[in-house]
């Protein structure tokens, strides 16, 4: 089985191939290009994905799935992650770049749980950086309303 080779901006990160293939885009480029027959398959990665973003990812797909919905996996897996509101906003970018479906859905889950859910307008604002006095028209609010109902109204 082929081992597929992610060059970052930081170095090469390198998983098996059944593990890489979770990741529907690097399945699909594997695939797409033939690969499967050689050894070592190198995929650039590009550099506006931090390279500790990919590693979390790899770290991710490296773990077996029925590891991965442990009790203990989904308390302990981002504890490094989570505090951090810009590599939060990372990771969800690499996971939906690299199509890791069970990723994406996990880190969504906590980015929501940690910065978004029961908070105020404010606090939502903050959490993105954005300067306390961000205007938003009533067709943005109406917009954001619709996609996330869970935010309280304030």
């Amino acid at each position: 089985m082929p081992t597929v080779h992610l060059q970052t901006a930081a170095g090469v990160l390198s998983l098996p191939y059944a593990a890489a293939s979770e990741s529907q885009l690097l399945k699909n480029l594997v695939e797409d290009s033939g690969m499967m027959e050689t050894d070592d398959i190198p995929i650039p990665i590009p550099p506006s994905y931090s390279p500790e973003s990919v590693a979390t990812a790899v770290r991710f797909l490296q773990t077996p799935a029925e590891q991965r919905q442990s009790r203990e996996f989904r308390t302990t897996f981002l504890k490094d992650v989570a505090p951090i509101p810009k590599a939060m906003t990372e990771l969800l970018q690499t996971a939906n770049y690299l199509e890791i479906r069970d990723l994406l859905a996990f880190a969504e889950t906590v980015f929501v749980d940690t910065y978004l859910r029961g908070k105020s307008s404010q606090a939502v604002l903050a959490a993105f950086g954005l300067p306390k006095d961000t205007v938003f028209s009533e067709e943005e609010k109406q917009e954001i309303r619709l996609a996330c109902p869970w935010l309280r109204q304030n």
